[in-house]
């Protein structure tokens, strides 16, 4: 015990008492009595100082007779401060200080503010942060168990000096001041008169207000108590005297403010008795601003009525000029939410820490720099925004991290989930942005700087939509990569989980389309024409007349092109005569087309892929054709795969008769097609092989990467002995766990004796292999997880078969779930021929196979029970790759203080269920095991909101069934204190409109911990909303104005226009309907077209030669650097002089990528001649490339394809000859 007098402590005095610890210093106090402050909470007698030295700053004074509550330092020495005065004493204190272990985390005092008032007491405050210790960084509150201190306190009790009087009127001229008034004022002068009172303001210098027509720091406030309320006040402040003012009372009091800040010379002015008016102004009371800053308006009634009775007259009865109705208001500018971080530290929505929503409307941007060579790290501790209109879309409140060195590494956010972001550079963007619509708590990071990672996920650009409307999904490329040279390396290099490759698109309900026509003269157009028509669309056409046949005009035409219109394309058919059927695609206008019978089908159909502009023809009804073209059913295709022919026989007919035209002339249609392609899929590839005689045996496509989905089966024979097969090197795709081999892998197995090895991963000695017999299969798998390696490369060699070799065995199951185990096998040496045991394993020449290897060497995170009072982490098994199959994993979290437990999901990736959200396969079971929280389960990629129980013991549940795997889950535990009641809330209901603004509702309901229903006023936090809006999206305009192109454009390029149709259309029914209906303006009839660029002057164009006497230069692909065209075949030949080579640098390549081994798509080559030099070009790669042609070579052919599907910039090149 240290004890600080016994009896009266003497005057005078500065005392100190340093207390020192092996670990932290705990103080706890059993009495106090030492003078009291001048006022509360103010020790500015004698006092009491406890410093700590664990943290600068970290100091509090004590005084009066109460006694603190238990204290605990962050450092190992404790100083006592006694200081006292020459006045009154006491009895001094005791205290008992104690060892105590240091905290992880404590709370950081911050320094007291100043007081907000000088005099009848004022508040002043201070930021208490919870922090970790040793670093001072910010933590989640809840980490810090002491109880918080506090962070205002009441100061200036001290009451104020009066400055009241009464005047009558003639008494003289009232003055407030003859020099500067003070600070910190509050004085009323009551003026009385036995009739109204006039006043007459001499001067005025009082500080003005923060803004115009604000007086908002010092005023006078005039008060006319004949007429309570605002009508009968107003406030005067600044330099400009009012004008003369009559009460409508006997009595009036000013009342006069003055703040700490600037002062004036005050005012004086002359009352006066006058007669009282019988009519006066009436002020309502002033309405809200109609903004809360930068500068808005706000209004109020100003009414004559007669002053006695109030009740309201004619304006003009009221003498006085009328008060001002409006007036402006919140002239203070805007706060920004803008922000720029360098340090590590918290980033809040806006009202996030006041632990309100955010508002409408915000525009919030946070720059972030780390130090040079450092890495942003953003974890989200909390995260709750406006969800977007359906799943993993944010279309109405959302935040968006940008790295700003590397824009493709932009992530945006909304709902609830949220995911940790790592830069690739020292500069990330977040921005926040708000609809006016629905608000949420908003989000809350914390902002970290680390050493760049070496390996990260690489998003590429989001492709088109597969789809226009009706809802479709958009998809980007999502790789870990090697960020030194950006090779795609294995996910479980990368520390986090992926980001999404997909998300919606286009949610606009589709148009119907299809129709009945039986009057002639129709327009019919593709769905959105002329703008791009939706994907995956079917739609059917009839046109129906008995007496005559159907006329097909195609006035516009613009489809996906394709081989024999196998992707999108428009069908004609004549419903009676089906030889009549005819499809198209591409570009190019198709001519008329005239049936046979009054009936006819149109067909059309859209894949998923490139979408054109669409058709836009005419029906109507002619005669029938006398003769027309009949065909006959098409022939076998010349090939299997890889691209053939067929054909068919088109013949003139008479239509009625069927008899052969005498000339193909009196067929008037254009004469059908006698081919079309066929057999356009990909020839499978086959590895297998038989070998017969001592060779080389290499994995399919060395020295390159074998590719996915590989099943290579290599027989291996030799009539005169055995086959020895060793490998020079081995690197083939690894199993999901040690002693496994169930991804990429290779069989040997020797047919006659069923000796089999199966290897897998980076052997390194390379492995070898020794038959009994003469007859070998070896397997090669590769699956389809897109991870392949440069496989193995081996020699098979033929000898004499061994009489004893070794014989393996199965390996055990493995000793041990988790920590390391041991698996065995046996290992005996045989007879070859017999079977028999060997007498001695002397007689096994061969190296002998291990008899026992390691197994399951993870590290075991189940069965824990964790009480850690500063909480912890808990993650999945194998969390950073790839979690097991079949495991079920239980851990309990428990607090012996029987406080809950809180749950913060850090990140979240588990195979979700059958059905998205069911959890029926893989998932993380959360149960309040002593509490009444509701189990719940997790499974997806969403992280969740965090999750809090109601008993102070939480089963940590992790399943995982047979089939597929993920990166897992890492969450964070801690312990708070246990709310009597909280809120529940139910699933939101369904919306009441489909478009234009619904409703959707929800029940929220206060309940004890015991799950009953209590009343909502003993639930201290904010109530979630019970309704919220929904299907906010605009309901679609009925009748449209459509646009179709009547002429070409009048330039190739460079912009030129053409004459457009414009029409009002019913987009429900599709039909044209009168102008009046459409009540848009309506569109022009001219439109600017071909605006690419021209050709560069200089650069060949496509099928040009460039002559031998051109020595440097450039080409380009079409149109760059816009997109190139579909289905281009660019031939640019050059011609050499004698000794010279060509040597191209390409700087610039961005084509449709290949989706196999082989350049399937676009591409680019290059072909000398006459050696045959080549090289082809159609995937990524670090540029600049450089291509030479050979010595000798005459001529070079560049040839730049493209297909009917994507397109993209294309590519830029530099040429020159070289010796």
């Amino acid at each position: 015990m240290i004890q600080f007098t016994a009896g009266d402590y003497e005057n005078d005095l500065d005392c100190e008492i340093t207390i020192r610890s092996d670990r932290c210093v705990q103080l706890v106090f059993i009495s106090m009595d030492i003078e009291a402050g001048s006022a509360p909470n103010v020790c500015d007698n004698d006092y009491l100082d406890v410093d700590d030295s664990g943290r600068p700053g970290g100091q509090f004074r004590l005084c009066g007779t109460q006694s603190p509550p238990a204290w605990q330092s962050v450092g190992d020495t404790v100083v006592l401060t006694i200081h006292t005065n020459n006045a009154v004493t006491g009895n001094g204190f005791q205290v008992f200080p104690q060892d105590t272990e240091c905290p992880q985390y404590s709370w950081d005092e911050g320094t007291w503010g100043e007081c907000d008032a000088t005099c009848d007491g004022g508040t002043r405050i201070r930021t208490v942060t919870c922090v970790e210790t040793s670093t001072s960084t910010p933590a989640n509150e809840a980490l810090c168990t002491q109880t918080k201190p506090i962070e205002s306190e009441s100061c200036n009790d001290a009451p104020c000096p009066t400055c009241d009087r009464n005047v009558t009127t003639g008494s003289g001229m009232i003055q407030f001041t003859a020099g500067d008034y003070e600070n910190d004022l509050d004085c009323e002068i009551t003026i009385r008169s036995d009739r109204c009172v006039q006043l007459i303001f001499v001067s005025m210098d009082i500080e003005a207000g923060s803004a115009p027509n604000i007086c908002d720091n010092d005023y006078l406030e005039v008060n006319d108590l004949g007429r309570p309320g605002p009508g009968g006040q107003y406030k005067v402040c600044g330099t400009q005297p009012p004008p003369i003012w009559s009460s409508v009372g006997d009595t009036v009091v000013l009342s006069i403010h003055t703040n700490n800040a600037v002062t004036g010379n005050g005012f004086q002015v002359f009352p006066q008795s006058t007669d009282c008016p019988q009519y006066s102004w009436d002020l309502g009371t002033w309405g809200e601003c109609d903004v809360t800053c930068g500068g808005g308006t706000r209004m109020r009634n100003v009414t004559c009525v007669e002053t006695g009775t109030t009740t309201e007259a004619d304006e003009a009865l009221c003498l006085q000029a009328k008060p001002a109705e409006s007036d402006s208001c919140n002239n203070n500018p805007c706060p920004s939410c803008d922000e720029t971080v360098t340090t590590q530290q918290f980033i809040r929505s806006p009202n996030q820490e006041q632990g309100l929503d955010y508002g409408d409307n915000e525009n919030c941007t946070a720059t972030i720099n780390a130090p040079s060579g450092q890495c942003v790290r953003l974890t989200f501790i909390s995260f709750n925004v406006q969800p977007g209109s359906v799943a993993g879309l944010c279309d109405n409140d959302y935040v968006q991290i940008t790295d700003l060195d590397y824009p493709e590494q932009t992530e945006t956010l909304c709902g609830a989930s949220s995911r940790t972001f790592i830069s690739r550079s020292e500069n990330v963007e977040i921005v926040f942005i708000s609809d006016d619509s629905v608000t949420a708590p908003g989000f809350q990071v914390y902002n970290t700087f680390a050493t760049c990672s070496q390996f990260l996920y690489v998003t590429g650009a989001w492709s088109q939509c597969d789809a226009t409307c009706g809802g479709g999904q958009r998809v980007r490329d999502v790789k870990c990569r090697r960020l030194a040279d950006n090779t795609e390396v294995d996910p479980s290099n990368c520390d986090l989980s992926a980001p999404p490759s997909t998300e919606p698109c286009n949610l606009n309900p589709c148009p119907v389309c299809g129709e009945s026509y039986t009057t002639s003269g129709q327009f019919i157009q593709s769905t959105n024409y002329p703008s791009a028509y939706p994907a995956n669309q079917d739609c059917s056409y009839n046109i129906t007349n008995e007496n005559t046949c159907v006329s097909i005009v195609f006035l516009a035409f613009n489809l996906e092109s394709s081989v024999a219109c196998s992707k999108d394309y428009l069908e004609v058919q004549d419903a009676n005569y089906p030889e009549l059927t005819e499809s198209y695609c591409g570009t190019a206008i198709p001519q008329p087309w005239v049936s046979s019978s009054g009936e006819v089908d149109i067909i059309f159909h859209s894949d998923g892929d490139t979408e054109g502009t669409g058709y836009f023809l005419q029906e109507s009804f002619v005669a029938c054709p006398v003769y027309d073209w009949v065909t006959g059913s098409y022939g076998a295709c010349s090939v299997n795969c890889g691209g053939g022919q067929r054909t068919r026989t088109v013949e003139c007919r008479n239509v009625q008769t069927n008899a052969q035209a005498p000339a193909e002339s009196l067929c008037e249609n254009a004469k059908p097609s006698t081919t079309e392609a066929c057999g356009l899929d990909d020839c499978e590839i086959d590895c297998d092989a038989t070998i017969t005689q001592a060779g080389a045996l290499d994995s399919y496509n060395r020295p390159n990467n074998y590719v996915d989905d590989l099943d290579c089966v290599t027989t291996v024979t030799n009539n005169a002995g055995c086959i020895y097969i060793i490998f020079t090197s081995f690197d083939v795709e690894g199993g999901s766990s040690q002693g496994t081999c169930d991804n990429d892998y290779l069989t040997i197995e020797d047919s006659t004796y069923g000796l089999a090895e199966t290897y897998c991963g980076t052997l390194s000695p390379p492995p070898s292999y020794q038959s009994n017999s003469g007859s070998v299969i070896v397997t090669f798998h590769s699956n389809n997880n897109t991870i392949t390696r440069p496989g193995y490369q081996a020699f098979a060699t033929f000898n004499a078969c061994p009489q004893y070799d070794w014989v393996t065995g199965s390996w055990s199951a493995c000793s041990a779930t988790c920590e390391g185990g041991t698996q065995t096998r046996s290992v005996t040496c045989v007879n070859t021929q017999s079977n028999a045991a060997a007498p001695t394993d002397d007689l096994c020449t061969n190296a002998k196979p291990v008899e026992s290897q390691a197994c399951n060497t993870q590290t075991c995170l189940c069965g824990q029970t964790l009480t850690n009072a500063n909480g912890g982490g808990l993650q999945s098994p194998g969390y950073g790759s790839a979690y097991p199959n079949d495991f079920d994993c239980v851990n309990t979290v428990l607090n012996t203080q029987g406080e809950c437990v809180r749950i913060i999901f850090i990140s979240l990736d588990i195979q979700d269920g059958t059905i998205p959200g069911s959890c029926d396969r893989d998932y993380l079971e959360l149960t309040d095991t002593s509490g009444t929280s509701p189990t719940t389960k997790y499974c997806g990629n969403t992280t969740p909101t965090p999750w809090e129980s109601t008993g102070s013991t939480v089963s940590i549940r992790f399943v995982s069934d047979n089939s597929g795997t993920a990166g897992g889950y890492y969450i964070f535990y801690s312990f708070i204190t246990c709310p009597d009641n909280r809120w529940q809330t139910s699933a939101w209901g369904a919306c009441s409109l489909t478009c234009g603004g619904g409703v959707q509702t929800r029940t929220v309901t206060c309940e004890d911990n015991a799950g009953n229903t209590v009343a909502d006023s003993l639930c201290t936090e904010v109530k979630p909303d019970e309704s919220q809006a929904c299907n906010t999206a605009a309901c679609p305009t009925r009748y449209q104005w459509q646009s179709v192109a009547s002429t070409s454009c009048s330039v190739t390029c460079g912009g030129g226009i053409q004459t457009m149709i414009v029409f009002c259309q019913d987009i429900v029914s599709s039909n044209t309907v009168p102008d009046a209906l459409c009540t848009e303006q309506k569109p022009s009839t001219t439109s600017i077209c071909n605006t690419n660029a021209c050709p560069n002057a200089g650069i060949p164009s496509c099928g040009s030669t460039v002559p031998a006497t051109s020595t440097t230069g450039t080409i380009q692909s079409p149109n760059y650097p816009s997109n190139y065209p579909n289905d281009q075949d660019c031939l640019i030949t050059f011609d050499l002089p004698a000794n010279t080579r060509l040597k191209f640098s390409i700087e610039a390549f961005d084509v449709e990528l290949s989706t196999s081994v082989r350049c399937d798509k676009d591409y680019l080559k290059f072909e000398a001649a006459p050696s045959g030099n080549a090289a082809l070009y159609c995937k990524e790669y670090f540029l600049p490339v450089v291509w030479e042609s050979s010595a000798g070579d005459t001529s070079v052919t560049v040839q730049f394809y493209s297909d009917a599907s994507g397109t993209d910039t294309g590519y830029t090149a530099t040429w020159e000859h070289i010796v």
